[in-house]
């Protein structure tokens, strides 16, 4: 089997049947429940035939439209543990971080995942060839996590982002480069969303030793660090208070939020002007 193919589990076709038999008990068409679930009628079809895995926006859609009774969520978190497309160690994060109130972060390689648009978020993901599951179901995962920053409450957000970043972002498709960045400009004109760049003349700063996240939790603050294999969340004080401090210290050194997003129009107006 070629590393993109998706693969079939015993959950994923008890879930496929279960939706085929509530879709046609509610006498609905595939094209109307991938109306309902964000997707081709095509792809609702395979879902139901165990071909493809659903993605977590479909499910929580159509269980909805079905009465909100959780079966097709319970199937789901059955696929998940049968065949997890995440490690578990990024599973952690992705179970704390609908809970956090506030968010703060700093990415020196990439946008942060959930400021991403699809088409960048897939050209990421490609580059990464992916062995566990295909490019639509991790790219489909990423797009489902933002819905957090758009809830009734939303988190506050703050993301600090290095100026690289932005240098390799432009060098990217023009279309990619165009709608990635009306996308940031827009997003940080919500309260809730404030975006700093650190711009590449702080030739040293505090955050030179990677991605770093803070969430404010019930429970408390915790910190999240990961590598290319692992990850970590923080609760220990003393470390969550050190991630606080390189935070801050980089935070220190970056553009306002005001001169970020005129950055961000000038980068869009004219791509190949790179550097602040």
């Amino acid at each position: 089997m070629s590393d993109d193919q998706p693969t079939t589990s015993n959950a994923q076709t008890v879930y496929g049947r279960h939706l085929r038999q509530r879709r046609n008990a509610a006498n609905l068409s595939a094209d109307d429940l991938g109306a309902i679930g964000h997707c081709s009628g095509s792809l609702v079809y395979q879902i139901e035939r165990g071909e493809r895995r659903p993605a977590w926006s479909f499910t929580r859609a159509v269980d909805t439209r079905f009465g909100g009774d959780g079966l097709l969520c319970d199937l789901h978190d059955l696929i998940d543990n049968e065949n997890p497309i995440h490690p578990k160690w990024f599973g952690d994060l992705l179970r704390a971080e609908p809970r956090a109130t506030r968010i703060r972060l700093f990415e020196p390689q990439a946008l942060p995942g959930l400021l991403q648009t699809e088409s960048y978020a897939r050209a990421l993901i490609s580059g990464m060839r992916p062995v566990n599951a295909s490019v639509d179901e991790l790219v489909a995962g990423r797009m489902a996590r933002q819905r957090l920053l758009f809830r009734q409450v939303p988190p506050q957000m703050w993301a600090l982002i290095d100026e690289p970043v932005l240098l390799r972002l432009a060098k990217m498709d023009p279309a990619v480069v165009k709608e990635q960045l009306e996308h940031l400009i827009g997003v940080a004109e919500h309260s809730h969303i404030v975006l700093q760049v650190l711009p590449i003349t702080a030739t040293v700063h505090a955050a030179m030793n990677g991605s770093f996240l803070l969430m404010t939790l019930p429970e408390g603050e915790v910190g999240y660090i990961e590598s290319v294999t692992t990850g970590q969340l923080i609760s220990e004080a003393s470390g969550v208070s050190e991630v606080e401090r390189r935070y801050d210290l980089a935070k220190a050194d970056a553009l306002s939020p005001g001169r970020t997003v005129n950055h961000l129009r000038k980068l869009l107006e004219n791509p190949d002007e790179h550097c602040i």
